[in-house]
């Protein structure tokens, strides 16, 4: 029994008993109550509202009040009233699936917390999914059937935890996916659920000792005739694709699957074909998961192009013409090039002039005009800038998107998030590669080492008592804990050396060998948290030499020496913290090249272009109507000139030039955009938003060298 507290049952938090309202959230608190204890089961889980019930029992919704509250779905196998078979069974299928699920870590499936027992009673305690079974949400629909798209994105994610299922050392078989073992969040997010029939798959074993499965979505050999395999769950996942684009409940007619209605497109015709071979009768008909996930997305991709194009038109015929021609953009004398062209740029106050060339003959574009992008005089913008195309869309948090990071050769993508992991995974596909664990607070910063012999060896931060871990994404294992004084909230690991520079609450910035752990200097030039921070490339490549660019809530930008610790140049002008920093080089597309602009991101709604040598503000940026977040620099230097990619509260990525002029907007994110990241190879960009999902997107190619 606890204390006399009522706990709220919207937000778990524990209230006085002669309370009305909760004083975390100001709902009102249940009467019934009032003046009575509250009985904790397993003196700790307060039930709130039982949520579901199967054969042997139910579960239900609670709060967890031994931790900092929090809700989760307790799970509750009774044992009274059984027969002794069915108390076998029950207990059977509630130790298969604690032993199961407690070796299993994937972004979509729930993760146990506890589990306990009474004489009476199996529990299993799990987290809590917010949201409603694909079972609940199809009776919702039209016809009991989903759009194209939402269809794909689904079947995607179920492939995703499927292939992991499949690929354990020991193959797990789900067994019974169908829409009432698929939990559903409110922004898509897509949980596998109830694994009281999952099975590991036995080698030599003739067939299954008791056939198992839900009619309709069960293959034919999951009733005694062989042993199912992996191939079980295809045939399951095709049955579901096909009642999710038709509406058809395949119990109706089990194992016969009418031909997709309207598949006259060669995309649908394929689509169609596939589902049939995976409702295959003989499990060696069936595709693989893989061809099934490949095709999938081919379709989402020929989707999404195909509504661009038609957003596209749409705005097209909703432009209406210019009023007046534009101005001739005049030719650069032979021998201005454009690197003097981009210097010159950057050191004139109040004046802007345009970089742009094709095949490298150069051109100045400067008149005089206002732009409200541009800080003084703008310059010209040329035609078609290009557009965004979104590939795919990685689901793996279930918290915030933080960070992102790009590996060195850009093949993969690390994300770091509110709930407090690290995800690797492939950019490719978007197939999970590893999950790092053990932080009790958000991701901070995550960036990887690019030395040949530190090859996949990730640094990051996420722990309160400012601890930077440094890890392999592809290993499983830990190389060194470096500790500061405070919470780290920013760090950059030098190029092609062991050095790494790392700031955060205690406002000051260490840089350190992410080898040794040995400590080589400390700055302490800011007045606030340290927010951003960036290693500046130098011609002499000798490890831990160099400038260090660093940003903050004193709102500063400043460059200062990792060798002697003295500053080298300070920009001031942001009126509020600055949160991201980016380098702008002409050889953007060369790993390490000399920075020719510094770019800052700000909680005052705008982006700076500071010169890289010297002090000196060239350009603000004021596309964006919230704050900004993160800032990516895009590789090659284009028509354009240098660019850059800035992420907003204001949902959206902008792309914008070097002097000021806004290029295109991706506004595929509906919460804000919290990080943003440039392949280092190709024109590809991830961004994250507070929903935690992360978008692939690609700016097409036009325009570019």
């Amino acid at each position: 029994m606890s204390a006399i507290q009522r706990y709220c049952a919207h937000c778990g938090a524990a209230n006085a008993p002669e309370n009305l309202m909760c004083f975390a959230c100001q709902r009102p608190l249940d009467a019934s109550g009032e003046n009575e204890q509250e009985t904790l089961l397993h003196g700790r889980y307060r039930l709130l509202s039982q949520v579901g019930a199967g054969g042997f029992g139910g579960v239900y919704r609670a709060i967890d009040t031994a931790e900092e509250p929090r809700f989760v779905a307790v799970k509750e196998i009774t044992l009274r009233g059984l027969s002794a078979q069915e108390a076998i069974e029950a207990t059977d299928s509630f130790n298969r699936e604690v032993r199961l699920l407690s070796d299993l870590k994937h972004p979509n499936l729930p993760r146990i917390r506890d589990t306990f027992a009474d004489s009476e009673h199996w529990y299993l305690v799990m987290d809590f999914i917010e949201g409603e079974t694909l079972d609940a949400y199809l009776k919702q629909k039209v016809r009991g059937k989903l759009p194209l798209r939402e269809a794909i994105e689904i079947g995607l994610q179920l492939c995703t935890v499927l292939n992991y299922l499949h690929t354990r050392p020991q193959a797990i078989i789900f067994r019974d996916l169908k829409p009432g073992n698929v939990m559903r969040t409110g922004n898509g997010h897509i949980f596998l659920i109830d694994f009281g029939i999952a099975r590991h798959f036995t080698p030599g074993k003739p067939k299954d000792t008791i056939p198992f499965g839900s009619p309709g979505y069960a293959a034919p050999e999951q009733y005694g005739r062989i042993q199912t395999t992996t191939q079980a769950d295809i045939y399951s996942l095709g049955a579901l694709l096909h009642q999710m684009l038709t509406g058809y409940d395949p119990a109706e007619s089990p194992f016969h699957f009418a031909p997709l209605p309207d598949a006259n497109s060669t995309e649908l015709a394929n689509l169609d074909s596939l589902i049939q071979r995976m409702v295959a009768t003989e499990p060696g008909e069936r595709p693989d998961i893989t061809e099934i996930q490949t095709m999938l997305q081919r379709l989402a991709a020929q989707e999404r192009s195909q509504r661009m194009e038609q957003i596209n038109r749409l705005n097209m015929l909703n432009t209406p013409p210019p009023q007046q021609p534009l101005p001739q953009v005049p030719v650069a004398r032979p021998g201005i090039t454009r690197r003097k062209v981009l210097t010159t740029a950057l050191s004139i106050g109040g004046v802007i002039v345009g970089v742009g060339g094709i095949a490298g003959i150069g051109t100045v574009c400067a008149f005089l005009g206002t732009h409200p992008g541009v800080h003084g005089v703008a310059a010209m913008v040329p035609p078609s800038p290009g557009t965004a195309q979104n590939h795919l869309i990685y689901r793996g948090h279930t918290g915030a998107i933080t960070v992102l990071r790009w590996s060195p050769d850009g093949t993969m993508v690390a994300s770091g998030s509110a709930d407090k992991t690290v995800q690797v995974w492939r950019a490719a596909d978007g197939a999970l590669l590893y999950t790092y664990l053990g932080y009790d607070a958000p991701i901070t910063s995550i960036d990887w080492a690019t030395a040949t012999n530190e090859k996949n060896r990730i640094a990051s931060s996420g722990m309160s008592d400012g601890t930077v871990q440094v890890w392999n994404a592809l290993q499983d294992h830990t190389y060194l804990s470096f500790h500061s004084s405070g919470r780290v909230l920013a760090l950059s690991w030098q190029y092609g050396s062991p050095w790494i520079a790392s700031g955060g609450t205690n406002h000051e910035i260490i840089v350190w060998n992410a080898v040794t752990g040995e400590k080589c200097l400390t700055y302490a030039g800011h007045k606030g948290e340290v927010r951003a921070v960036q290693w500046m490339a130098v011609q002499d490549t000798t490890p831990g030499n160099g400038d260090i660019v660093s940003g903050g809530a004193d709102g500063t930008v400043q460059v200062w020496s990792a060798t002697t610790g003295k500053l080298v140049s300070l920009h001031t002008g942001h009126t509020a913290g600055v949160n991201a920093l980016a380098l702008l080089a002409y050889e953007q597309s060369q790993v390490n090249a000399p920075p020719v602009a510094i770019v800052s991101a700000s909680d005052d709604k705008t982006v700076r272009v500071w010169r890289a040598e010297g002090e000196g503000m060239s350009v603000i940026y004021r596309g964006h109507n919230a704050k900004v977040n993160a800032l990516a620099a895009l590789p090659f230097v284009t028509y354009y000139g240098l660019r850059a990619a800035s992420a907003s509260d204001d949902q959206t990525v902008q792309v914008w030039s070097v002097e000021g002029f806004h290029l295109l907007t991706y506004a595929e994110h509906h919460s804000p955009v919290k990080a943003v990241a440039a392949s280092p190879i190709d024109n590809r960009v991830v961004s994250g938003d507070a929903n935690g999902l992360v978008h692939l997107w690609t700016i097409d190619r036009t325009g570019y060298q």
